[in-house]
Order: structure tokens, then sequence, then C-alpha cells
């Protein structure tokens, strides 16, 4: 084989390197790109709840479906 054949078969392999690893990065940006804008379409909710249900005053204290009541509620109302 010439040396030029040579020549022009590492310049092709090169050329085909180098714009193999620029799709490679484009798609790998457009991934990136995409989990971004989804993470900044939404919400992070911190919510606090205490961890015993005081009595209220000459009532008596709540059943764990009610306070699961209104745990419902409050996630129904968030997921909105």
């Amino acid at each position: 084989m010439p040396l030029s054949q040579i020549l022009l078969l590492i310049t092709v392999l090169l050329a085909l390197s180098v714009v193999g690893l620029g799709a490679a990065v484009f798609v790998i940006h457009l991934k990136n790109k995409g989990r971004i804008t989804r993470s900044l379409n939404m919400r992070l909710f911190a919510i606090s709840l205490p961890k015993k249900v005081r009595k209220e005053e000459g009532g008596a204290p709540k059943s764990e479906k009610e306070i699961v009541a209104v745990m419902e509620q409050l996630y129904n109302g968030l997921s909105n």
C-alpha cells in the first residue's frame, strides 16, 4: 500500500472519530438540557407535622382515621 493511501485512510478515520465524538457530546448535552428544564418545572413542598396529637380541651382525642383523613385532604390539595 502506498504512503498516500495510508495517510488518506488515517485522515478519514480521524475525521470520522471527530464527528462521532461531536455527535456524542451533542446527545449528552440534549439529555442534560431536558433534565434541567423538567426539574425547573417542578415544585418542592416541605411539610412538617407534630409527632403527637394534642388532646383538645373538653373533647375526645382524635382517632387515626381522622388524622389520615386530614392528611388525605392535604395531599389532594397539593396534587391539584
